[in-house]
C-alpha cells in the first residue's frame, strides 16, 4: 500500500513537471512570435514613413557560456544611447552613439556614423 502511494506521488509530480515545461516552451514561443510580428508591424510603419528621426535607450547584457574556465564569472551590461535620423529613399543615415563618458549635451563625446549616398 505504502509503495501504491508512493508511485502516485512520484506519477503526480512527474507529469506535474512535464506540464510545467511544456507550458513554458509554448508560452514563450507565442511570445516570441507575437514580440517578431510587433517588430514586423514598425518596420513596415517606418518603411511607410520615408524619412525620420530617432532616439533610443539600449541596454545589453553579456553572460559568459557556462563552462569551467568561466566559473565565477558574471554577466556585464552596458547601456548606450543612439540619435539619429534615417532616409531610406536617399539612402542615408546619421547615428550618433553615447556609451558611459559620453554626454548627449556634447555631440562630439559620442562615435558618429554617416553613411549618404
Amino acid at each position: 500500500m505504502q509503495d501504491l502511494l508512493k508511485w502516485r506521488k512520484r506519477t503526480v509530480v512527474v507529469l506535474a513537471t512535464l506540464f510545467a515545461v511544456a507550458a513554458l516552451f509554448f508560452t514563450s514561443r507565442l511570445s516570441a512570435h507575437q514580440s517578431t510580428s510587433d517588430l514586423d508591424a514598425v518596420w513596415a510603419r517606418v518603411q511607410r514613413a520615408g524619412a525620420y528621426h530617432f532616439s533610443a535607450d539600449v541596454r545589453q547584457t553579456s553572460t559568459p557560456p557556462a563552462t569551467v574556465g568561466n566559473a565565477g564569472r558574471s554577466s556585464k551590461e552596458t547601456a548606450m544611447h543612439m540619435e539619429g535620423a534615417a532616409d531610406p529613399d536617399a539612402e542615408s543615415l546619421h547615428l550618433t552613439m553615447w556609451t558611459s563618458g559620453g554626454s548627449v549635451q556634447d555631440p562630439a563625446s559620442g562615435a558618429e556614423v554617416r553613411r549618404d549616398r
